[in-house]
């Protein structure tokens, strides 16, 4: 079961700003669980 706000969509919009602000090579699941307010695993 998902945590709850823990949407695929809601990982993919954070992952997409992240790509905004410092490039899609940059990205890493690390930074995107850490906006999310999550740990890495959780994703």
């Amino acid at each position: 079961m998902a945590r709850a706000g823990l949407t695929a969509e809601r990982v993919t919009a954070v992952g997409a700003e992240l790509a905004d602000e410092v490039g899609l090579e940059q990205v890493t699941m690390s930074q995107v669980a850490r906006r999310l307010g999550v740990k890495d695993a959780s994703l």
